[in-house]
């Protein structure tokens, strides 16, 4: 996770465009391929060649991406890039909602609070939970306009 992070960071601050090089405005969208020590190879010319594989196979799926030299992890980046690509959308279409939990006083068994647990309902994976998402909101800047959501969403419910 760790590394797709970086990587995403990467990605992302040399698509910026490059303003008046020369005259010109270039943008760029970097390929990036990825491969662990020691898991994907012992020296470094076999994760150098691991990882110009994996930047081939990000070539082949788009410009502006990065893989992972084992496919098993692609998939955990990819979805975490898709979460974050819909996290803004989602909090202007109300995607989020909130479970309650009571709080009870242990001597009368009186409910006496409510925490309220955040959950995403994405339109095409169904219910997602926070241990998925919250990590994005923490590294893309987005826990606070998240928890303004859950705020203005309470608020409403009370």
């Amino acid at each position: 996770e760790v590394v797709a992070e970086i990587a995403d960071k990467l990605v992302e601050t040399l698509r910026a465009p490059y303003s008046d090089l020369l005259g010109c405005d270039v943008e760029t969208a970097p390929s990036i391929g990825i491969a662990l020590y020691p898991r994907d190879g012992q020296s470094i010319t076999t994760l150098m060649t691991n990882a110009d594989s994996a930047m081939y196979t990000a070539k082949s799926a788009g410009s502006g991406l990065y893989r992972f030299y084992d496919a098993s992890l692609n998939a955990i980046a990819v979805r975490g890039l898709e979460l974050l690509g819909r996290f803004r959308q989602a909090l202007k279409e109300n995607e989020f909602c909130l479970h309650y939990q009571p709080k009870v006083a242990l001597q009368d068994y009186r409910v006496v609070g409510m925490e309220a647990l955040i959950r995403w309902q994405h339109p095409e994976h169904g219910l997602i939970f926070p241990g998925e998402f919250i990590g994005l909101a923490e590294t893309h800047d987005l826990v606070q306009p998240l928890g303004h959501w859950i705020i203005e969403a309470v608020c409403r419910q009370l």
